[in-house]
């Protein structure tokens, strides 16, 4: 037989279960140690990082909540200041048409009367013109009763009704 139990063979196991108690004591509890302080780093930084991701995502939901919000409320007083500045510029153009509708009115007015005016001075100048011509083609003077006013009304406003010359 190859293997012979003998005091050697004893020595030789005692020695390898030395050796191995030896090496469990030296090298790998301390091993398993640093392993398992490792692994419990690696838990809790992997927990810290997921709750720093899920604070992150939150913080990031909330901004963009925030900016979604700040938008719509930007949009709104945009579309308030366009509708206020419309109010306003319709108010101001009627102000304005009412304004330039009474200077209109007041100068219609001036022109009425200067027109009527103008139309009394013609009316003594026509008179006396006819005057004139009847007396220089007639030779005679006439009365100023047989002058037609109406006919002279006609021919200062400008609607000949007649037809004919004076």
């Amino acid at each position: 037989m190859l293997l012979q139990i003998d005091g050697t063979f004893l020595i030789a196991g005692l020695s390898f279960i030395l050796f191995v108690m030896i090496m469990n004591w030296i090298l790998y509890e301390p091993m398993m140690r640093i392993l398992g302080e490792r692994e419990d780093f690696y838990n809790m930084n992997s927990e810290a990082a997921a709750e720093a991701k899920s604070k992150t995502e939150a913080i990031l939901e909330e901004s963009k909540q925030k900016i979604s919000s700040t938008q719509k409320e930007a949009q709104e007083l945009i579309k308030k200041t366009s509708e206020s500045a419309k109010t306003k510029k319709s108010q101001t153009l009627k102000t304005a048409k009412e304004a330039c509708g009474h200077k209109i009115c007041d100068v219609q007015q001036t022109v009425d009367v200067q027109i009527r005016n103008v139309k009394n001075e013609l009316h003594g100048e026509i008179s006396n013109f006819v005057d004139e011509i009847t007396a220089k083609v007639i030779g005679r003077k006439m009365s100023p009763a047989i002058l037609d006013t109406q006919r002279i009304e006609q021919l200062l406003s400008g609607n000949e009704k007649g037809g004919g010359n004076v």
